[in-house]
């Protein structure tokens, strides 16, 4: 279960902070990109509201006996917290957010409103799963390789994916467009894995050049 950090608040009042602008690519600060962002920025159509990627690691935890923990509804199954909790109705299609593109221009008021409003409300996964309640159905799923989950415990996560996704996931890793280091520890805390030293070089040139 995820406390409320301030990353959450900022997450979900991206709508609200950048109201005047017509669309917005949201990155956490465990992401490191291998293509260019303006590409990310147009790859959802102007229709869309949100761009995002599914989040193909969880996907084995709606079949495997997977319970939310206790304190949130007496811990359900995961298919059910989707469907009662947050409207998802086909897990396959619950959605990432480490990264995202936001359509400003095509969000409503009244939905960057309940970004906030929803705050107060327990949920596993804090601002992805409000993310998921108030955008789903109205995703437009970019290229998985845009958001790469790669951290301790992904390969033995990815083992357990059914092959379409794995197959998938494992495209994904060979040739990330972004790599999502999830899961602790982090390449900056001592974690070692592929692309962790892309990571702490990239790090290293960004502070050199602003001491």
């Amino acid at each position: 279960m995820d406390a409320t950090y301030r990353t959450t608040f900022y997450s979900l009042a991206v709508p609200t902070l950048f109201a005047n602008f017509s669309r917005i690519v949201y990155l956490s600060d465990d992401i490191l990109l291998r293509a260019c962002p303006s590409l990310l920025y147009y790859s959802i159509p102007a229709t869309a509201q949100i761009g995002a990627t599914r989040d193909l690691l969880l996907i084995p935890a709606q079949t495997n006996g997977f319970r939310l923990p206790q304190a949130i509804a007496g811990g359900p199954p995961l298919v059910d917290y989707h469907c009662g909790a947050l409207g998802v109705l086909d897990s396959n299609n619950y959605f990432q957010n480490g990264v995202l593109v936001f359509n400003i221009a095509e969000i409503s008021q009244a939905q960057a409103e309940d970004c906030g409003h929803l705050c107060s409300t327990l949920f596993w996964m804090s601002d992805q799963d409000i993310l998921n309640r108030i955008f789903y159905g109205k995703v437009h799923f970019i290229h998985q390789n845009w958001n790469v989950c790669w951290g301790p415990g992904c390969v033995e996560a990815s083992e357990t994916l059914p092959a379409e996704w794995k197959k998938i996931y494992d495209d994904g890793l060979a040739n990330p467009f972004a790599v999502h280091f999830s899961g602790f520890p982090k390449p900056w805390t001592g974690w070692d894995g592929p692309y962790a030293e892309d990571f702490r070089r990239l790090l290293g040139d960004v502070l050199r050049a602003f001491p």
